[in-house]
């Protein structure tokens, strides 16, 4: 019995000290928040590359916390020179750009599909369409403007794809910029304009994560497609 407890203080002290010499790594999909296994890791100052294996997780030496580091993996864009900045870290590796369109399309399929059976028992051709119709309810054939998967994939969307710029994040900025855009008849999305900004580097960010969104499913007024302005505020927050 004493010789278990004793192999098990060690076996259990030897991983202990493990972890301390060590920083955990997770690389996961932007679109669905799943952990990437076999993943290549580039040390950018030395070029050396090995890769992580079959573990969700997995452990880099703790002198490499500050330095650059690539990850890559079929599939995915690169994620190139990202530093360790702590004890667990996360990297978010973007699907290219035939998987985000599948991913997406795979949403907008069934919200299509739902609106196809309310717009089915309305008679659009009898509507008299103005420009001060009131377009309220969904039975009317009425539909806002929607992110494909809805509000919970778009905050994921955010949070994933946003790229802090390193001027701001050397100079501390954050804050919100609020933004206006039009979802076109065919989902695209056109004339980004910030409403309030924060700095000039958090407003281009915020402008250029809204050109990274997949099409939106259009706003219907009575049965019809219509553009839609749509406003979004975007948050930069420091940890």
């Amino acid at each position: 019995m004493k010789l278990i407890l004793t192999l098990f203080l060690i076996l259990t002290a030897t991983g202990y000290s493990f972890c301390l010499g060590k920083t955990k790594v997770t690389v996961i999909d932007a679109l669905t928040e799943e952990p990437i296994k076999n993943v290549t890791i580039v040390i950018e100052y030395s070029g050396e590359s090995f890769k992580s294996g079959d573990s969700f997780e997995f452990y880099l030496d703790k002198s490499l916390v500050g330095e650059e580091l690539s990850y890559f993996k079929d599939g995915y864009e690169g994620s190139i020179g990202k530093r360790l900045l702590k004890k667990d870290n996360t990297i978010i590796l973007r699907p290219v750009a035939d998987s985000m369109e599948a991913f997406f399309n795979s949403f907008r399929i069934k919200e299509e599909a739902r609106r196809n059976i309310i717009l089915s028992t309305i008679d659009t051709n009898s509507q008299v369409l103005k420009e001060d119709v009131d377009c309220i309810e969904e039975v009317d054939g009425t539909f806002e403007a929607e992110f494909p998967g809805g509000a919970s994939v778009m905050q994921r969307f955010i949070a994933n794809f946003i790229d802090y710029p390193v001027e701001a994040l050397e100079m501390g900025d954050q804050g919100r910029v609020y933004l206006a855009f039009i979802i076109e008849l065919d989902g695209s999305i056109s004339e980004i304009k910030v409403m309030r900004g924060v700095t000039e580097e958090l407003d281009n960010e915020a402008k250029n994560l809204i050109r990274l969104m997949p099409k939106w499913l259009p706003g219907y007024c009575n049965g019809r497609p219509v553009r839609t302005r749509v406003s979004l505020p975007i948050n930069f927050a420091l940890e």
